[in-house]
């Protein structure tokens, strides 16, 4: 029998990091700070307590992406009446320390309209906190003022059918993003400083999973989900290094889990695609994957 993998929601989690990252190490991007699910620097006790005791609650807007924990500040990127905000919370006391500018939130429509704020977690580096509304914008804002420090437009209103879902990336001062509509997408690299485009790439348009980093024998890769396959590029230049189909089963295309990079071998799963294990080997300037194993009793609904 199939395990199936759902989303759950953004609600508890704000609960979970108070109660058990507080701390350890920040949780400063989606899947924390290697985008691998795992927490360092963290003393659990001998002995868990029955049931937690609430240290605070507060009130944030609508949306079902994670916040981002650094230095005991959280950073939620949510729906507040009829805009999308950013808040900065106290992780110790609760109090709100500053609330972005609003923007406008776009109408989520059809099957996602119960869902109307904004999928993708909050990255948060070098001072700047970047955000990406439901609707395909991105915006990045001083992390220690909430002022606004750019904002691309340029994909707004471009979203799959569930809206945007991807959580951007930073690395050495720049933002990987992929944005785009249901047909035909762009890889993006943003200067985190400035906003303006050191590169992009257009071709695979986006599902809902996340780009992920990983270095193969000494090269510095982004590697992001399609729609239907892997796309590696340099970090640097933006020159494609390696591509692996990864089909869907039958009906919607739905590769909504972010891949998962361990080494020179990288972790993917989609909807009705099973858990798969590849591997990338690099020979001179070029570089080989090849798929190593599947697993069709685990995956994503």
């Amino acid at each position: 029998m199939k395990t199936m993998i759902n989303r759950f929601s953004a609600t508890s989690l704000i609960i979970l990091m108070t109660a058990l990252v507080i701390d350890a190490q920040d949780w400063p991007q989606w899947r924390g700070t290697n985008r691998d699910g795992k927490v360092t620097g963290f003393d659990y006790p001998k002995a868990w307590p029955e049931q937690l005791t609430q240290a605070w609650k507060v009130t944030v807007g609508l949306g079902d992406a994670t916040p981002a924990l650094v230095k005991d500040k959280i950073y939620v990127y949510s729906k507040v009446g009829e805009n999308e905000v950013m808040q900065c919370i106290d992780a110790a006391t609760g109090k709100q320390l500053w609330q972005s500018a609003a923007y406008p939130a776009p109408a989520v429509t059809g099957p996602a309209a119960s869902h109307p704020g904004p999928r993708s977690s909050v990255a948060v580096a070098e001072g700047k906190a970047v955000a990406v509304g439901v609707g395909g914008d991105i915006a990045c804002f001083d992390a220690a003022t909430g002022m606004l420090l750019w904002r691309n437009e340029e994909y707004k209103g471009q979203v799959p059918q569930f809206f945007t879902g991807m959580s951007p990336v930073i690395s050495s001062g720049i933002c990987y993003a992929h944005l785009g509509g249901p047909k035909t997408g762009t890889f993006i690299a943003f200067d985190l400083a400035s906003g303006s485009i050191k590169w992009k790439v257009e071709g695979e348009a986006p599902p809902y999973g996340s780009p992920v980093l990983m270095t193969v024998d000494g090269t510095k890769q982004v590697v992001f989900q399609g729609q239907t396959k892997l796309v590696s590029f340099n970090l640097a230049d933006g020159k494609q290094l390696w591509e692996l189909e990864t089909p869907v089963g039958t009906g919607r295309v739905n590769n909504a889990a972010s891949p998962v990079a361990d080494g020179n071998r990288i972790y993917y799963t989609g909807l009705n695609n099973g858990v798969n294990a590849a591997e990338i080997k690099k020979t001179g300037n070029s570089f080989t994957v090849s798929k190593l194993w599947t697993n069709p009793e685990f995956t994503t609904a």
